[in-house]
């Protein structure tokens, strides 16, 4: 019995994670002129905090925390459901193609994909500065 109400609880913590970050996603699109322009920043913060959160919490033993924050946070702020009605919408707009528009969406989707990326890589080295101390082995030059 205790098995279940445990993953109750993380149910609980995601919820209320996706809550919080779904209300800051809106937040942050309703201060935003361009919709697509909130949908990539969000995007990219999301994707920072996520790889910071992976890497900064690896060996923290909190799973209510990272489940809160990883799948519940990032999942509510971040929003590739948006990302794609987006592109989808821009694809309609342009019908029919020219091999120009297809170069566009194609562009719009690699150019994405790589912030998104980028994003990560300054969570992942952010997190790595944070977790190095003096006392550290890998900060120990030889």
């Amino acid at each position: 019995m205790s098995a279940r109400v445990f993953h109750w609880q993380l149910v609980a913590w995601v919820a209320a994670g996706s809550a919080l970050g779904a209300g800051l996603r809106l937040l942050v699109a309703s201060q935003m002129t361009s919709s697509s322009a909130a949908t990539a920043m969000v995007n990219i913060l999301g994707s920072a905090l996520i790889v910071f959160s992976a890497r900064f919490l690896e060996h923290r033993h909190r799973p209510h925390f990272k489940v809160f924050l990883m799948a519940g946070f990032c999942g509510g702020f971040t929003t590739l459901s948006s990302f794609s009605w987006e592109t989808m919408l821009l694809a309609e707009a342009l019908h029919p193609w020219t091999a120009g528009d297809a170069l566009l969406l194609a562009a719009r989707v690699a150019a994405s994909t790589v912030a998104w990326l980028a994003g990560g890589i300054a969570g992942w080295r952010i997190a790595g500065l944070m977790l190095r101390t003096p006392q550290s082995p890998r900060t120990r030059r030889r």
